[in-house]
């Protein structure tokens, strides 16, 4: 039988949405979307794949599934796009061979596919997380103990940040420049610290029947504090290129407000994530007597698109970004151009999904997707 959670494949499902719309070109365009969707959908994906963790079990053991769940996929991404170079262009083998090795870096210059660079990077916080869990965190015997372990983690990678931003080194004669560490390893503090939270959140508030009763007075807490906050405030999050607390209008805020905005960005954020949360469960109850009956078909529906996720993520880029151009181009408005361009960005790697993927053992184990049970 299956042991995934609805209501987090519901979320994910959710989640992937706003990272599509992250990269609409209606961001450009209407700066609240991107004040909002740039405050916490990525905080969020590592909060989410935190409640998924499991510190019990083995550290090899994880490596191995995290391994087939996260970076077959990046390989499998190496594999489609350099063949079909090397079969459908005029570029040479070298050049391919060194376009291979820029995009294992998975830095911010050398992935000439943006998305991807979340693949290797939480396959990273997966395993130091485990590492920390098991000698650090889970040691801390109150709940206001790891939070403020977390609070000091988190605190230290925003201080870091751009420490590696450039980094700049030599080699047979050679000058180098890449942006970030390899698979963007001096963002773990901030990822981690996010990813952690999922975890203490999952166990002690979302399991905790005691406690989680409460959800809808907490939905409410958040849904009043996100808002209320992106009402004074505009900073925003964006970890490719190492932003904490920039602002969506002017750039990085100056002196006192400089301390002020990682604080206000990572409360945001995390209202933002149990939002998702909260309307992830409640849509996983049903309706009420009284309320729309369509909530159980919405749920299915974010549910595979959960299940579709990372698919989605390797390959909603191209299209959305093509049929947008094409629409400006031919002087469509910019709502009709973004809604379009934005459809395609769901459909067009949600039938890539449905129709090539799924039915293929070979390219679902290589996409990261769990084999299906039979009763």
């Amino acid at each position: 039988m299956s042991t995934r959670i609805g209501y987090l494949d519901a979320a994910k499902g959710i989640g992937i949405l706003f990272v599509v719309l992250g990269h609409n070109h209606i961001k450009l365009e209407y700066p609240l979307v991107y004040q909002v969707v740039y405050s916490f959908h990525m905080p969020f994906f590592f909060l989410l794949s935190g409640m998924f963790f499991k510190a019990e079990g083995g550290f090899l053991d994880l490596v191995r599934r995290r391994f087939n769940s996260l970076l077959r996929p990046f390989i499998a991404y190496m594999v489609i796009i350099y063949s079909g170079s090397i079969f459908f262009s005029k570029v040479d083998l070298p050049t391919i061979f060194g376009r291979i090795l820029k995009a294992f870096y998975a830095g911010p210059n050398t992935l000439e596919w943006v998305p991807l660079w979340f693949l290797p990077h939480l396959f990273l916080v997966n395993l130091c997380a485990f590492l920390l869990a098991r000698f650090v965190y889970e040691r801390l015997p109150h709940v206001w103990l790891r939070a403020l372990f977390l609070a000091i983690l988190l605190g230290a990678g925003v201080a870091a940040i751009r420490l590696f931003w450039p980094v700049t080194f030599s080699f047979a004669g050679r000058e180098f420049e890449f942006y970030g560490l390899p698979w963007s390893a001096d963002l773990l503090p901030v990822t981690i610290a996010f990813f952690l939270l999922g975890y203490e959140l999952r166990r002690s508030f979302f399991d905790n029947p005691n406690v989680s009763r409460y959800s809808g007075w907490v939905f409410a807490a958040a849904l009043i504090l996100f808002a209320g906050l992106h009402a004074v405030f505009s900073y925003t999050i964006d970890f490719y290129i190492r932003s904490y607390g920039a602002s969506a209008n002017s750039g990085a805020p100056a002196g006192i407000l400089g301390l002020v905005a990682p604080v206000v960005v990572t409360l945001e954020a995390i209202a933002g994530s149990l939002l998702i949360l909260g309307l992830a469960r409640g849509l996983e109850k049903g309706p009420s007597p009284g309320q729309f009956a369509g909530t159980s078909w919405l749920f299915s529906v974010l549910k595979y698109l959960g299940a579709a996720s990372v698919v989605i993520l390797i390959f909603h880029f191209v299209p959305q970004d093509f049929l947008d151009t094409k629409l400006m181009g031919m002087r469509a408005g910019v709502l009709a151009a973004s809604a379009l361009s934005f459809v395609a960005g769901v459909l067009f790697p949600l039938a890539l999904f449905a129709l090539v993927v799924r039915p293929n053992p070979l390219l679902s184990a290589w996409f990261g997707l769990p084999r299906e049970r039979k009763d």
